[in-house]
């Protein structure tokens, strides 16, 4: 798991905008939804779906 996370943010840029805000507000939310639920499946897709959302909508 922490090597997924490892390759998953290594090339985020906080020279250029957004910043790196879209990763940083889905591994917030990983990280919430983990200690709410304790699901690691509902962590995941949850992440996913706000990341998602995120990039097409809103940066």
């Amino acid at each position: 798991m922490a090597m997924l996370v490892v390759y998953c943010l290594r090339n985020i840029s906080f020279a250029a905008a957004p910043f790196g805000a879209p990763e940083l507000i889905s591994c917030a939310v990983v990280a919430l939804l983990h200690v709410w639920k304790r699901s690691s499946i509902l962590s995941i897709l949850g992440g996913t779906v706000c990341y998602m959302l995120l990039v097409q909508l809103v940066f």
